[in-house]
Formats: structure tokens, C-alpha cells, sequence
């Protein structure tokens, strides 16, 4: 029916009657096309037009719900509230309940049996006797092979292994052209989590399985946007007719790894810095003079942190701690740093000569001096330093390589004992008079109750007496 939206006119009931009539005729036939407007019939039959528009609502939701059920599509919600979609509601439910029942066919339930559907179900019936006969059969022929054919037993053994009892992905490749000729479900699972990870295994099975006859196991590192993998690959050679082909057998180690991972970072982190421990440092050294490394060990002792703790708290003393720490990281990027304890540090920096490397922890010294620490915190940060080169024939150990490194550093800091100390008298007597009173009062407050607890244990001791 064709309407005029700009300036509807009222139809004459004659009128109204052959457009409802037309309408119902679309909307059997043409329910696309079918339009009304109500407002341009009869007054009479205004209420019969709206509600042939929610009739119209009722069917295309019919429509569209008995679409999806001829494709198949069970998960679609049927339409509430509409008693015309009542026997396909009907419909939905028992398909929905004839899947269930199928997937409990598929996984050997043959106690399963359909009371509906008419000769469908009786189809269905017959069907699943039949299965359940077969298996039976089937079995029995099994147990007449296995008697007689060992191979078979075999072949049914590595079968059931590989795809039911190993929790491992297992994948068949075709040795020459690494085409997957099989996966069991945990590897077919695998495939699907993450296709950049999935491109990435291939690639390196590609370039590794198959490059010798002998099984082989060995560790694969796959690095993805998403996470990096750690797998245990083992790789084995066998000839599955008419292939040449090799099993590849991948368990996920990341888990492990990434618990390892965090042991080690407990194990050789300072907690308060985030560079390498004693532990470590003391390791490493060992390593690179076993490996006959030319190399630089350096001892680095912070200047005036007691003073600094005394004067201005421990808060204060460990933010200087953290701050040499992340000077010295910058060393290079490749520097070894350890906190030895304390105010002590040791960088071992691989392939520098000890001029080069005096000659950039000078550098960092004197950005370090450069750090401003605060209007109420006046002190200059300084560290004192011992650098000793270890060559390729070293035969020395590590301890003597660094007591020599200590040694330079008690050096130097003799040498720059006097500056520092009027840097730090200087600095002193920039502190504000109520920072110098509080301190005071704060080790007044000290002496007071030691005198106290002095005198209360003799008169203890007294009594006692």
C-alpha cells in the first residue's frame, strides 16, 4: 500500500477495507514489502490496524526464528511472548535435546534413546542399536586381531598413546616437506590459542626437525606479542607408510621457566637496589675467570653515608644507596653491577682496559657530585673507586682480584679524604638552625635516657644488695 507521508489522507471505509487486504495479502506473501499507515484509514478500523502491525511484529519474528532453525543455528533464543512460535519453541527444544543426545552417541553412550520425533526417532533407534551391535563386533574382531596380528596391537597402542593418554602436544611431520600429517587434540588446541605463536613453531620445527636420524631433545624459545614460550621439543626419525616422517612430542615449560626466572632474581637481587646481589657478583666473576675473560673489576665505595644516615635518617642514606646503584647501571649497557653490602659495590665490565674504565667512573663520579639532594638534605654524594684489569691467562681468583680492586679504592679515598671532609664541613653550616636543633635535641634526647637507664639498673643492683 502506497502512502504519502507528507500529507496523509483518510481512506473511505470501502477503501480501508481493500488496503487491510492488500496488507494481509503482503504480508503471506511479500511480508518485505508489507506496509501500513494507520493514521490514513478509517477511524473505525485504526484499532484493527495496529493491531495487524504488531501481527506483523509476531510473524517476523516467526519468520526470523523458523530461518534459524532451518539452518541449523540451535543456539538462537526463541521469541518470548509469541504463541505462534509455540511449536517451533517446541521444535527448538527437542533439537536442542536430540544434540545433546547425539554428542553422548559420539562418545560411546549407546543408552540413549529418542521418544519423539516420530519415525525420525525410530530412525534414530535403529541407528543406535545398529552402532552399539557394530561395537560390539568391532570388538570382539579387535580381540581376535590382537591374537593374531602383534603388529596391529602396535599400531593401536602408539595410536591411543599419542592421542588419548599423553598430555603432550604431539605432531607427525612429513620429514622433507614438514607437512603436518597429524596432531592430537592438545596440539590441535595449541594451533588454535595463538596463530603468531602457531607461524613461529612451525618456522623453527621447519628449520630443525629432521636434521639427523637420531631422536633428539632439545629446548625451543618462541617469542610472541602476546607472551614468550618455553618448550621442550623432542624430535624422533620414524617411517609411517608411505612416509618418511618424524614425531615431534612438545611439552610447556613456561611456567617453569618463569618460576625459575623469579627464584634467580630472589636469589641474586639486592631488594633495595634491583642490581645483582653478592651472590651474584661473586658468581660471575668466578664464571668470566673460568672462561678465561679479559675484563675490569671495579670496587666502588659510597663516601659519607654514615654521616648522611646519622644526620638525616635512613630514608635519606638508602635513597643515596639507590641512586650510586642507577649511576653505576649506566655505566655501559652490557656492566655486570652487584651491591656487595652496605656501601659497597663491584661493576665488572667485560673487554675494558682499567684506564678506560677509571676513566668513566671518574665520569660518573662527577655526575654523581652534580645530584641535587634537597634544600633540607645538604651533602654532596661521592663514591671512591679501585679499578683492577684481568687479562685472558689470569690465574688469580676472584677474592684476590677484588681485595686488589679494594685496595686502589682505600687509596683513592685517603687521597680525597681531606676534600670531601671540608665539602662536608661547608655544607654543614649551610643546614638550617632548626634542622641542626632537632638533630640535637634528637641525640640529647639519646644521651638523657642512657643516663637514665644507667641509674635505674644500680639502683636495681642496689636493692638487690
Amino acid at each position: 500500500m502506497s502512502e504519502d507521508a507528507t500529507c496523509p489522507q483518510t481512506l473511505t471505509t470501502s477503501q480501508t477495507a481493500q488496503a487491510l487486504l492488500e496488507y494481509l495479502g503482503d504480508l503471506l506473501y511479500t511480508p518485505d514489502k508489507a506496509r501500513l499507515d494507520v493514521d490514513a484509514l478509517s477511524e473505525d478500523f485504526q484499532d484493527v490496524g495496529r493491531g495487524l502491525l504488531v501481527f506483523q511484529e509476531t510473524l517476523a519474528e516467526l519468520r526470523a526464528f523458523a530461518a534459524d532453525l532451518g539452518k541449523g543455528n540451535l543456539t538462537v533464543e526463541p521469541p518470548a511472548r509469541n504463541e505462534l512460535a509455540a511449536p517451533l519453541k517446541s521444535l527448538h527444544a527437542n533439537l536442542l535435546h536430540l544434540t545433546w543426545q547425539a554428542r553422548q552417541v559420539a562418545i560411546g553412550d549407546y543408552g540413549q534413546k529418542v521418544d519423539f520425533l516420530g519415525e525420525f526417532a525410530d530412525a534414530f533407534n535403529v541407528m543406535i542399536r545398529q552402532l552399539d551391535e557394530r561395537r560390539k563386533s568391532v570388538q570382539n574382531e579387535m580381540e581376535e586381531n590382537r591374537r593374531k596380528t602383534l603388529a596391529l596391537e602396535q599400531s593401536v597402542g602408539l595410536f591411543t598413546t599419542l592421542t588419548e593418554l599423553s598430555p603432550q602436544w604431539i605432531l607427525v611431520l612429513e620429514r622433507t616437506t614438514k607437512e603436518i600429517l597429524f596432531a592430537n587434540q592438545a596440539a590441535k588446541d595449541m594451533l588454535a590459542v595463538d596463530g603468531a605463536m602457531t607461524a613461529r613453531l612451525l618456522g623453527w620445527l621447519e628449520d630443525n626437525a629432521g636434521l639427523g636420524d637420531a631422536p633428539q631433545t632439545t629446548t625451543a624459545e618462541i617469542a610472541t606479542a602476546r607472551k614468550t614460550w618455553y618448550l621442550s621439543v623432542t624430535l624422533q626419525p620414524f617411517v609411517w607408510p608411505p612416509h618418511q616422517a618424524i614425531s615431534c612430542i612438545i611439552s610447556d615449560k613456561s611456567a617453569e621457566y618463569e618460576q625459575l626466572q623469579a627464584l634467580e632474581t630472589v636469589a641474586y637481587s639486592d631488594p633495595m637496589t634491583g642490581v645483582g646481589n653478592r651472590h651474584f657478583g661473586m658468581k660471575t666473576l668466578s664464571d668470566w675467570i673460568s672462561a678465561r675473560e679479559h675484563f675490569c673489576v671495579s670496587f666502588v665505595d659510597m663516601d659519607s653515608l654514615k654521616y648522611v644516615n646519622d644526620t638525616f635518617g635512613h630514608p635519606a642514606g638508602d635513597e643515596y644507596i639507590a641512586a650510586v646503584a642507577k649511576l653505576l647501571s649506566e655505566f655501559s649497557p652490557d656492566v655486570s653491577v652487584s651491591r656487595l653490602g652496605g656501601d659497597e659495590f663491584m661493576l665488572l665490565q667485560r673487554g675494558w682496559s682499567e684506564a678506560r674504565a677509571t676513566e668513566r667512573l671518574a665520569e660518573l663520579r662527577a655526575e654523581l657530585g652534580r645530584q641535587a639532594t634537597g634544600p633540607d638534605q645538604p651533602y654532596t654524594r661521592s663514591v671512591s673507586y679501585g679499578v683492577v684489569e684481568a687479562l685472558p691467562g689470569n690465574t688469580l681468583p676472584g677474592s684476590d682480584l677484588l681485595s686488589m680492586a679494594d685496595e686502589k679504592m682505600y687509596v683513592f679515598k685517603r687521597f680525597h679524604k681531606k676534600q670531601r671532609q671540608n665539602t662536608v664541613v661547608q655544607k654543614r653550616k649551610t643546614v638550617p638552625p632548626q634542622k641542626l636543633k632537632t638533630v640535637e635535641m634528637q641525640k640529647l634526647k639519646t644521651v638523657e635516657m642512657q643516663k637514665l637507664k644507667t641509674a635505674e639498673m644500680k639502683k636495681l643492683q642496689q636493692s638487690g644488695g
